[in-house]
């Protein structure tokens, strides 16, 4: 299985929106993903395999941050390493680009994703109470990026 990942861009936004439904209880709309690819800060790849969507990254960079808003992989192809891939390429982007810090926040409960994100390098700096709607609290990461390699 191939993982081809793709910059997306405004024309992608319900192929988003369509993904975002399947895999999140509170989706963002179409207009809002659309919004969001249409900003100059926003930075956005698609996961395919077979040259069908399975996944996507959304986020912003402002100069040396970058915040994951949305990483997600279609129900039927999740644990197969796509988030991981297309949160490997984005920071790898971003990093290409100057940034030294990636944030995102996560829920609590989720672990799944809280041992992605601490596998690939992130650490939970805040707790959030109460964070979301349905009361359930959130967790702040940040990932730090080395501009140059450690000396061995």
């Amino acid at each position: 299985m191939t993982v081809r990942i793709r910059r997306a861009t405004p024309a992608d936004a319900a192929v988003l929106a369509a993904m975002e439904a399947a895999c999140f209880a509170e989706p963002w709309s179409a207009a809002a993903v659309a919004s969001d690819l249409t900003s100059a800060t926003c930075r956005a790849w698609i996961a395919e395999i077979g040259g069908s969507s399975v996944g996507y990254l959304l986020g912003t960079q402002v100069v040396d941050e970058f915040t994951v808003a949305r990483i997600a992989s279609l129900p039927n192809a999740r644990r197969c390493g796509i988030g991981r891939t297309l949160l490997r390429h984005a920071i790898g982007c971003a990093q290409a680009d100057g940034v030294t810090s990636v944030f995102l926040e996560v829920r609590a409960s989720n672990e799944a994703a809280i041992q992605l994100y601490t596998s690939a390098g992130f650490v939970v700096t805040r707790r959030r109470k109460g964070y979301y709607a349905n009361g359930e609290d959130a967790l702040d990461m940040r990932c730090d990026l080395n501009a140059e390699e450690p000396s061995p």
